[in-house]
């Protein structure tokens, strides 16, 4: 079962298939409706799932989108009130409920499983020092702490996730120098997780990739001109992997990431009139050579808001060069 945590601890190792927003001003961050791409004012949705044909890539790289939870309640301000997931015959079960403070602040959830209901809290705690700590409560005990903290410059920092003991479960430091962001991670008892940096130009763009080991080693790095990979190389043992994302004008998202092999994939996802990668077009893999070995196509019914209420995806089958519809979705949505 997955749902939104109280408290999201960034995912620093960058996923292929991540998504990427349109900027939002810091005055009104966008509402759980936005984030998931919903368009109106909506209440309501429910989405189910209709399998058509069998996947004919024997092993898959590209994910197939998934829609929202089965079920989803919003509030009048766009904020997720009530998710969860749809059993056969329609009935929701996993129910995850949540509730707000005045400020609009998500203060507590509650995850409903039957008769079972598990109660998450988050407490928010300064201290003088400018730390702000994070404490994640569950039916009342003390689950996890994070402690963040920034420098006056705001050129650096550091959070750390910690036990009810007090015992680090992963540290994360981060240093802006220019245009140049280091990351680095470890995880229990101080071990390596992962040392990363990029390095921008002065429009944002990435110009350079890299990941080093724990000794500080360069392992693997890519290097870029105006979104255009240039040049790049991984060191085989190196069991790491490298990302890097670009927005394109086309509207587009192009992914170049390396997996632990060294083998470079570039991913295009086209999203023609939309800033976000939420709802694609099409999907589609090349490998290093410039050959496409996956495509997925998406095709929208949509509603008077924008909404889509059917969608049918297609996958290519290189064995006849031929898109194979193998899913359908359905989407019943009501509005305010």
């Amino acid at each position: 079962m997955s749902f939104r945590l109280l408290l999201a601890v960034p995912l620093l190792l960058g996923l292929c298939s991540a998504q990427v927003q349109p900027v939002q001003s810091p005055h009104r961050p966008p509402s759980a409706a936005q984030i998931d791409g919903f368009r109106g004012p909506i209440q309501t949705s429910k989405y189910t799932v209709r399998q058509l044909e069998k996947d004919p890539r024997p092993q898959p790289k590209l994910p197939i989108r998934r829609a929202q939870k089965g079920w989803m309640a919003f509030d009048e301000s766009g904020q997720v009130s009530d998710e969860g997931d749809l059993d056969l015959a329609g009935k929701v079960e996993h129910l995850v409920r949540r509730y707000y403070s005045g400020d609009g602040q998500l203060n507590t959830t509650e995850v409903i499983d039957g008769q079972k209901i598990t109660r998450y809290g988050r407490e928010t705690v300064k201290s003088p020092d400018g730390a702000v700590e994070y404490r994640n409560i569950v039916n009342g005990t003390l689950q996890a702490a994070v402690v963040a903290r920034i420098n006056e410059a705001r050129t650096g920092g550091e959070t750390t996730v910690a036990d009810p003991n007090g015992k680090t479960i992963i540290r994360t430091r981060w240093e802006q120098d220019g245009r140049t962001q280091t990351v680095q991670s470890w995880g229990p008892n101080g071990k390596f997780v992962l040392h990363s940096q990029v390095t921008t130009d002065d429009d944002g763009n990435v110009i350079e990739s890299g990941r080093f080991d724990e000794t500080g080693r360069l392992v693997s790095t890519m290097s870029f001109y105006q979104g255009e990979l240039t040049s790049f190389w991984q060191d085989p043992e190196c069991n790491c992997t490298n990302t890097a994302a670009f927005l394109g004008k086309d509207g587009s998202t192009i992914f170049y990431s390396t997996d632990k092999a060294g083998t470079l994939y570039k991913e295009v996802q086209r999203h023609p009139g939309r800033s976000s990668n939420q709802e694609l077009d099409q999907d589609e893999l090349y490998d290093q050579n410039g050959e496409l070995v996956e495509k997925i196509a998406y095709r929208y019914v949509r509603d008077e808001h924008g909404n889509w209420t059917t969608r049918t995806v297609s996958v290519l089958d290189l064995s006849t060069n031929e898109m194979v519809p193998v899913q359908e979705d359905t989407r019943e949505l009501s509005y305010y």
